[in-house]
């Protein structure tokens, strides 16, 4: 075994070509603690650097178990807000590329 091994208890798996960070190996650890735990599909509402991504393609294609994942990407938020480190920034109706009508 070496570093690169994801252990589950389904099997062991490579996964250093295919989930490239740390976080990413944290998120996929994550995943198989929840889908033994019971848990067949989970929702993430606003992710950090769009690791959740990789993950749920991951799961997808049978590289690893794991839930099906819903994700969004990064966050809506406010400058200065809760999530403005990792968020997207959209201040007023101009904020997000938009307008007002009329």
């Amino acid at each position: 075994m070496t570093p690169d091994d994801f252990v589950t208890e389904f099997g062991r798996v490579r996964v250093s070509a295919i989930l490239r960070t740390d976080d990413q190996r944290k998120a996929a650890e994550a995943m198989d603690a929840a889908l033994r735990g019971g848990f067949t599909a989970l929702r993430d509402c606003g992710g950090k650097d769009y690791l959740e991504f990789g993950v749920r393609d991951a799961i997808a294609r049978g590289v690893f178990p794991g839930p099906t994942i819903k994700a969004s990407g990064r966050i809506i938020c406010m400058t200065g807000g809760h999530g403005n480190r990792i968020g997207r920034v959209a201040d007023g109706p101009r904020g997000h590329g938009g307008g007002r009508p009329g």
